[in-house]
């Protein structure tokens, strides 16, 4: 039986970290698949696009319509956790 030596200790290390970093890589990669399948990353980049593409004010109007949503929710929210505190 052969001694390890220093040499293949480290070539072995070696392997075990490319093999565990590109099984990293290949996770990540699928977790993305399986997050967008349906095609969202392209929708989330033409919806940027089309932002960087508004002038000043068409973009503060587009934050202010959705501030004004936000609230909107927002007050539904509350209002469905008030009615929830009324029946205990």
């Amino acid at each position: 039986m052969e001694i390890p030596t220093e040499e293949l200790s480290d070539k072995v290390a070696f392997e075990l970290q490319t093999a565990w970093d590109q099984g990293v890589e290949w996770g990540y990669s699928q977790r993305q698949k399986e997050l967008d399948g349906d095609g969202n990353d392209r929708d989330i980049n033409e919806a940027i696009q089309k932002l960087r593409a508004m002038s000043p004010v068409e973009r503060e109007a587009f934050h202010q319509k959705i501030n004004r949503r936000n609230e909107r929710i927002q007050v539904v929210e509350e209002a469905r956790r008030w009615k929830n505190v009324d029946r205990l």
